[in-house]
């Protein structure tokens, strides 16, 4: 359990949740009511643009856990 836990802080959890929240609110509040004023619809389909967040927010994950294993020297000698 404890590991879980590092794990999820390591890759910055709420915000990646965030990130999703995001993608999803400006399709759905922005582009969506925007096209539709003037007569366009999305190109991309639910399926494929869920597909499309998941993929941001693993790529953001990852960056997050590359970034900390790359600073763990930096943090170290900041502390001191």
């Amino acid at each position: 359990m404890v590991t879980a836990l590092a794990y999820l802080r390591l890759i910055r959890l709420p915000i990646l949740v965030l990130i999703a929240l995001m993608q999803y609110s400006i399709r759905w509040f922005i582009l969506e009511p925007m096209l539709c004023i003037n007569g366009y619809e999305l190109l991309i389909s639910d399926r494929y643009f869920g597909y499309l967040v998941l993929s941001t927010v693993l790529i953001a994950a990852v960056g997050y856990a590359i970034n900390d294993y790359y600073d763990v020297k930096v943090d170290w000698i900041n502390k001191i």
